[in-house]
């Protein structure tokens, strides 16, 4: 298992500030305040030894993985995951959320109160989604040594279904609850032996949706006013 695992949402598009479901559509590119986020974010990383970045194919992903990556060649190898992809939302995605509770009212009850048991329409299931994220991220466990750092640049809903997958928690009772990463915050977890010379490793979080590496907009938080 890696010592320690980063998760890392992407930066700011036009679409996060107009409220509109993203999902898998793939071009949608870093705006200004996302490519600061990006440069900030790789700043503060800068002096982090990562043996691996893994990013979604998604352009605002793979965006905010190479202002981190420019700092880390070449200790850094970077790589594209689609399993890293964000949870394709089929006929939710181009549209705003008070538009899909137009258009479909039940869909969007159930995703907000029983996510487990959406499946959208052209797109996939959260169990899907779930067990894609899950069989990924426990694949990257199993073939990273426990003293390796390991930066997974992906979107909000995925890294949630990590945290679920990883702790084991009731997706129906948290996605929601955890769902709300900033842009470009980030998740720290690491993997602790529990007893003493055993190779059993348990995670353990460090950090959650952490934007101090943002300064303004982390101060904005703490004032309650984003």
């Amino acid at each position: 298992m890696p010592k320690r695992l980063y998760l890392l949402r992407h930066g700011q598009t036009d679409a996060n500030i107009l409220d509109t479901v993203q999902g898998r559509l793939p071009d949608l590119p870093l705006n200004s305040t996302g490519e600061k986020q990006a440069e900030l974010t790789a700043e503060a990383l800068s002096e982090v030894n990562f043996n691996r970045i893994y990013m979604s194919p998604a352009l605002r992903a793979r965006q905010t993985a190479q202002k981190i990556f420019e700092r880390h060649i070449p200790t850094a190898l970077a790589e594209t995951y689609p399993n890293f992809n964000e949870i394709n939302f089929g006929d939710f995605e181009g549209r705003t959320f008070s538009k899909i509770e137009e258009l479909y009212p039940d869909l969007l009850k159930t995703y907000r109160e029983k996510p487990s048991q959406c499946v959208f329409p052209r797109g996939e299931s959260m169990i899907e989604a779930y067990e894609r994220a899950g069989r990924t991220i426990n694949t990257i466990i199993i073939n990273h040594p426990h003293n390796e750092s390991v930066l997974i640049v992906s979107h909000g809903g995925i890294i949630t279904l990590i945290f679920i997958y990883l702790f084991d928690l009731d997706m129906d009772k948290m996605f929601h609850a955890i769902k709300k990463h900033h842009n470009c915050s980030l998740s720290i977890i690491d993997f602790e032996s529990y007893a003493w010379n055993t190779p059993l490793s348990k995670p353990h979080i460090v950090c959650f949706n952490d934007i101090s590496h943002l300064k303004e907009e982390h101060d904005k938080r703490l004032r309650n006013i984003i």
